[in-house]
């Protein structure tokens, strides 16, 4: 007697190795420049991923899907290695995920480098020639000029803002 399917992700079973094997996808969400992108948050083995992966992209590539973003939790840090030699690169990381591209056409990847860099600047001011002139916040402009009062800091991310908002920025 054969044993009964063993669950791989919800809605999707692997059926022993005496029996044809259907093949599942993985949980994918569109993403609005036409990509989708996989968060793995079951505990899943390679042998069981490494399959699912390739039908995935296999399938997303008919669907004319472009990029391919893959979050890895820390505790699936096994599914790495089989995840890069899929074809797979790091995009970034942070204290508790991994998170791996892949661009699927045969045309320039256009996917975006992470945001690795903060620029902060002490003042700008722009001419009529359209000539810019920043100050660091590094130079101790106040040591310079006793009486020329700039207020430094950097735009606290992830808020909108325009011209007309200076109170968007943190001071220290």
């Amino acid at each position: 007697m054969s044993s009964p399917p063993t669950s791989v992700l919800k809605g999707q079973t692997a059926l022993p190795t005496d029996k044809v094997q259907q093949i599942g996808l993985l949980n994918a969400v569109n993403d609005k420049y036409g990509g989708v992108v996989v968060d793995m948050k079951e505990p899943m083995d390679s042998h069981i991923y490494v399959p699912l992966l390739r039908a995935s992209i296999s399938q997303w590539r008919q669907q004319g899907k472009k990029g391919v973003w893959i979050k890895l939790p820390i505790q699936q840090a096994n599914l790495v290695e089989p995840t890069v030699k899929e074809g797979f690169r790091y995009h970034h990381a942070e204290s508790n995920y991994l998170m791996l591209v892949y661009w699927i056409p045969d045309s320039p990847d256009t996917l975006p480098a992470n945001a690795s860099h903060i620029v902060g600047i002490g003042a700008f001011v722009m001419n009529n020639k359209r000539e810019v002139l920043l100050l660091d916040c590094s130079i101790h402009i106040f040591m310079l000029f006793s009486e020329l009062k700039v207020v430094v800091g950097h735009r606290v991310r992830k808020i909108q803002f325009s011209l007309s908002s200076p109170f968007l920025f943190r001071h220290w």
